[in-house]
């Protein structure tokens, strides 16, 4: 067999022998869960209160660092189950969220999955650092370059006001969303529940 070597002479042992990960900058890794619900003509989406820093005791999207030896839909799962207590929901991949100053402590991508289910037929119970797990109802106002999400459940009022773009894409058109305010949502994750809307035809995402 053929020795093949790189223009530096080495093979790929001595190639992988010398590499170092640490010589490259890496983000951290992570997923986050939007759970929807449908009644009538509107959505929930369930929430986590969060129990420690960064944006403690603000509202987010069930989610965490992904660890050794699993994949982003496995670390998706475990989340679940321990943040919610949820387990067995069908999850699609909703996509990654890369802004790099999206986390306050690291450079970190996350991996988002969605899922719409039935808010009668799961019980959501806190667990592991979340402080509490409430379904808030949706309220939307969209239009072609703006969306307004308003999430309320029977004590809180949060507001998260996006900036809308649609533009052509491969196989379809792509909405980009970015956060202009936000009221008590941790991160980037009325970005994310806006993502997983669109994505189930709930804001419009047509190019005008």
């Amino acid at each position: 067999m053929k020795r093949l070597t790189d223009d530096n002479g080495k093979t790929l042992e001595e190639f992988l022998a010398g590499y170092s990960p640490k010589d490259y900058p890496r983000p951290s890794v992570t997923a986050d869960i939007v759970l929807l619900s449908k009644n009538d003509d509107k959505y929930s989406v369930l929430l986590i209160k969060r129990g420690g820093h960064p944006y403690l005791d603000h509202w987010a999207l069930p989610g965490g660092f992904a660890e050794k030896n699993e994949t982003i839909h496995e670390t998706a799962k475990r989340e679940l189950i321990e943040e919610t207590s949820l387990d067995s929901i069908l999850m699609e991949e909703l996509g990654v969220f890369s802004t790099p100053s999206r986390d306050p402590r690291c450079w970190t991508m996350t991996d988002a999955f969605f899922a719409v289910v039935n808010a009668d037929e799961v019980q959501p119970k806190a667990k592991d650092d979340a402080k509490d797990a409430q379904w808030f109802t949706i309220e939307i106002s969209d239009s072609e370059t703006q969306t307004k999400l308003t999430l309320k459940n029977n004590d809180e009022t949060l507001n998260i006001t996006l900036s809308k773009k649609v533009t052509a894409g491969v196989t379809k058109d792509i909405v980009g969303f970015k956060i202009t305010e936000n009221d008590g949502v941790a991160f980037d994750h009325g970005e994310i529940i806006a993502s997983a809307l669109e994505r189930i035809g709930a804001i419009n995402s047509k190019i005008s």
